[in-house]
């Protein structure tokens, strides 16, 4: 609820979509850092915005504060019984007995890093105060310095707690849940940022504690663990199709129905999951997934044990949740414009939207999650935050939810029997609704299939549906998107491959089998998204534009993945990724080791990343047989996509316009750039991409040249000091042994041996040519370093039979040859910055570009490849930049008029009092 907590409250209103507004807004917002909430605004999903406090409220028809005041609940004050017991529980052990932690300003310019969401009471967003932390310098530093004295103080000291109230204070706001009222708490800017600098060095040892059990604490791919873990034991959740024997007439006969007594085998259900090595289910048993639902959870989780909890089993978390929460918290609801503020206190739980609230709630609710798990070992119980569950035979799963009706309210976990879904075939429905009424649980809900944890479980049938709704919201965002790639196609790119994108990739990694559904996502991208973004026809992507579209921008594609293709990969990546943890769910004689799972994790991954290469360069090999022309193309376009991959940025210069963006993605496509002139303003030549990168009529190339000096001398004053570096330095001085040498007409083009003599009457004749940096210190200390630039069209008529590295490393010998004995002789460096028009680089720009990268990683105290990632994206959005300039820059210039050519003549300018 980022987003919906900027605006505030008052937007759940439907509204006419204006397409031209929605795209200025999404751009801003992307430009903004806010990329997930961009995206979700202008495709209108995920929710329905915040309520005011005098709506009423779908569900239960009271008002919205009425609501929101009942969901924070009066203190419980528990009993001594209720207190788990711990072996350093005895008399006199501290209960904050840890090393104390420091923060310095590096960890809190960390934690800025990913501040996001709107402003808490004080006014103060997430942005500005991140700019306050970043942009300013020394005094930047001094503000980094004392919130990290802050955070230091607040997670080793019992604080006075007037000391934080006001900084403990949240904004209140009514998110809408359609029915249903969610609290938001949108605490203080300030805040957060202590809350994560505590959080990033205490959420290691809450993850451990939480183990396999609780999986809300941090531990990577947890959440996709759970749903595979349901799927190892119960296959047939996957999607199962044979039901009562059955299945339907359209598409099998009855003669070809499966042996009843095979039901059970996954291998037989085309619909279940293929893995059996875990399968536990049996027939007339009420096999299934029971989902629990507790109410107002997070609200209403008993803080004293909270408290008691986690100072015993995360004393590292502890002293900065007992400052946070040992006094009510005041939560401040905002009314309308003029009206005072409605104050609610936080008695009880935690604050949805604080940073910790999942490791806490998941540290705090371990005692209860272990005794169920020993009372009832026979069940699998996957945890995540207060979405708890059991898997497995009827009874079991009745057991576990008498069990938390009977020890939850304790803990303040309250399970609602009438909210709970029993997922189970049909045949299997009458035991396991006999196995809840045996335990006096009459109000169970049974389901064919229901959505959990962002996945879903259940029958083929079922998940069709699901997935049909899920895709159909999708196909819409993709065509929402294309609606403003027109106008914002860099932003566009990059809502859809960092959000979009990622957002249906979670569903294929954690549901089997979803290909299929994704054909009308994949439609939209091909026939409407990609058209847009480049500015062709849709007839115009074929097969091979949208093979290499999909693959990385390291092999030549820009990231925008098939869905349909790619579903069945991810899914596969995921399972092996999280193995591990899986297998330490369903099998109790597994020992869950957390390095283990992370060794596993990453490797399987590496793996997955390798074969998905070994595919897109099979590919590549494929399209380049019996075509140099692609191969060239392609050559290049794996090395200079560096511009595609950064994140677009007002505040950082990384964005585009959308001549710019789109310029150079028909280029790097071999399109022709649209709307060229058929003329050259300049020379009235005709005009094509090669005359325009080559026609220094107008001065344009001369500005490209400045443009990617600019961009240099800028890093390499960042890395070494301003002070040493010279724009525009000579390259012969009064010693150096070039001249320019006069020749008669058929030689003009020839140049002078290298030990060529200066004479005397020579001496008037020393050429002006001047480098375009000059960089003190740059390869070797107390030694300059010259810089000439060059950046050329590898396509032109005479490169097109020769490689592009090999017309770039021409280039750089030619530039060598003629300067660089002069400099060595004036005990100076040259190195040739040669780039192609697409950003290849050549050899000596490339050690160049690494040189200063590690320069700018010596001076900022940054790690090198972090700095070379950096470097290579300026220079590379300096190149993409100058390309526009010459496709659409003017070349006809206003000629000088001969009245006044510079200021000496303002001399003889004459007034009254003259």
């Amino acid at each position: 609820m980022d987003d919906a907590a900027e605006e505030g409250w008052g937007m759940g209103q439907n509204r006419e979509s204006d397409i031209e507004s929605d795209g200025k807004r999404f751009n801003s917002t992307l430009l903004d850092g806010e990329i997930r909430a961009a995206v979700r605004n202008l495709t209108n999903r995920g929710q329905s915005g915040l309520l005011a406090p005098d709506d009423i409220d779908s569900k239960t028809g009271n008002k919205v504060i009425n609501v929101l005041q009942a969901k924070h609940p009066e203190p419980v004050i528990p009993s001594i019984d209720h207190f788990d017991h711990y072996d350093d529980a005895q008399e006199g052990a501290g209960l904050f007995d840890v090393l104390d932690t420091l923060y310095y300003e590096d960890d809190v310019a960390k934690a800025a890093r990913r501040l996001s969401g709107g402003a808490g009471p004080c006014g103060v967003k997430s942005q500005q105060l991140k700019d306050w932390l970043l942009r300013f310098g020394a005094h930047s530093e001094a503000l980094r310095v004392e919130m990290g004295m802050m955070a230091t103080w607040l997670t080793n000291s019992a604080v006075p707690y007037a000391a934080i109230r006001a900084l403990n204070a949240v904004r209140l706001l009514a998110g809408n849940k359609d029915p249903g009222v969610r609290p938001i708490g949108c605490g203080e800017v300030f805040m957060r940022l202590l809350a994560d600098c505590d959080h990033t060095q205490s959420k290691g040892k809450a993850t451990t504690v939480c183990g396999n059990v609780q999986l809300c604490a941090g531990l990577s791919s947890g959440i996709e663990a759970n749903l595979h873990a349901v799927r190892a034991i119960f296959p047939q959740s996957g999607g199962w199709e044979h039901d009562e024997g059955i299945v339907e007439e359209d598409d099998e006969d009855v003669d070809d129905l499966p042996d009843p007594g095979s039901r059970n085998d996954p291998l037989v259900d085309p619909g279940a999951d293929p893995s059996v090595e875990h399968d536990r289910y049996r027939e007339n048993t009420g096999f299934g997934a029971t989902l629990f639902d507790a109410e107002n959870a997070f609200n209403k989780l008993n803080r004293i044990l909270m408290l008691w909890n986690v100072g015993h089993q995360w004393p590292k978390g502890a002293r900065f949740t007992f400052n946070c929460y040992r006094h009510w918290r005041i939560c401040i609801v905002e009314n309308k414009p003029g009206d005072p503020p409605t104050i609610v206190h936080s008695k009880e739980g935690i604050t949805q939207g604080d940073c910790r609230a999942m490791s806490v709630y998941g540290v705090a609710l371990m005692p209860l999650a272990n005794k169920m798990l020993q009372a009832v070992p026979a069940a699998v119980q996957p945890w995540y935050a207060d979405d708890s569950g059991s898997v497995g035979e009827a009874r079991h799963s009745a057991a576990c939810l008498k069990f938390l009706i009977e020890y939850g309210p304790q803990y303040g976990y309250v399970p609602e029997p009438e909210k709970t879904i029993h997922v189970c075939k049909k045949q299997d429905e009458p035991m396991a609704r006999l196995a809840f009424e045996n335990e006096g649980l009459d109000s169970v809900n049974f389901s064919r299939g229901e959505r959990y944890l962002g996945g879903f479980i259940g029958s083929g049938a079922s998940k069709r549906v699901w997935l049909e709704e899920a895709c159909a919201k999708w196909t819409y965002a993709v065509e929402r998107l294309a609606l403003v790639a027109g106008k914002y196609p860099q932003a566009a790119y990059a809502g859809f491959t960092i959000s979009l994108q990622a957002e249906y990739q979670y569903v294929q990694r954690v549901v089997p089998g979803t290909a299929e559904f994704f054909a009308p996502v994949e439609a939209a991208i091909r026939t409407l998204f990609i058209p847009a973004l480049l500015g062709i026809q849709a007839n115009e992507v074929d097969a091979d534009l949208r093979d290499i579209l999909s693959h990385s921008v390291k092999n030549g594609g820009m990231a925008i993945r098939n869905p349909v293709g790619s579903a069945e990969h991810v899914h596969e990546a995921s399972k092996a990724a999280t193995s591990h943890l899986t297998e330490s769910i369903v099998d109790p004689s597994v020992e869950f080791d957390i390095c283990t799972h992370r060794l596993k994790s990453a490797e399987a991954l590496k793996k997955a990343k390798e074969k998905r290469l070994k595919r897109e360069a099979a590919a590549l090999a494929e399209r380049r047989e019996g075509k140099p022309a692609v191969g060239r193309r392609d050559t290049r376009n794996c090395h200079n996509g560096y511009w595609l991959t950064v994140v677009p940025s007002r505040l950082n210069g990384t964005d585009l316009s959308a001549n710019e963006f789109r310029d150079n993605i028909r280029l790097r496509y071999n399109f022709k750039p649209q709307d060229m002139p058929s003329r050259c303003d300049g020379c009235g030549a005709k005009f094509t991409v090669e005359h325009a990168m080559s026609c220094k009529k107008g001065g344009l190339v001369h500005c490209r040249h400045d443009t990617t000096g600019d961009e240099f001398r800028h890093l390499a004053g960042c890395a070494l000091g301003f002070n040493k570096v010279e724009r525009e330095p000579r390259i012969y001085g009064a010693s150096s042994s070039r001249v320019r040498a006069t020749h008669n007409d058929d030689e003009a083009t020839s140049t002078p041996p290298a030990n060529t003599p200066l004479s005397t009457a020579q001496a008037h004749d020393l050429t002006e040519e001047r480098g375009d940096a000059a960089v003190g210190g740059f390869w070797q200390r107390r030694r300059d370093c010259i810089f000439d630039f060059r950046i050329t069209d590898t396509d032109q008529h005479s490169y097109r039979n020769t490689e592009p590295q090999k017309c770039l490393a021409k280039m750089e010998k030619e530039k060598k040859d003629k300067y660089l004995r002069s400099c060595h002789e004036q005990r100076k460096d040259f190195t040739p910055m040669v780039y192609s028009i697409d950003g290849l680089r050549g050899r000596e720009a490339a050690f160049a570009e690494k040189k200063l990268a590690s320069h700018l990683a010596e001076r900022w105290k940054k790690d090198y490849s972090q700095m070379a990632y950096y470097v290579r994206v300026r220079m590379s959005l300096a190149v993409v930049r100058s390309n526009t300039l010459l496709l659409r820059g003017s070349r006809n210039r206003q000629r000088r008029r001969p009245l006044m050519s510079d200021g000496s003549a303002m001399y003889d300018w004459l007034t009254w009092r003259d």
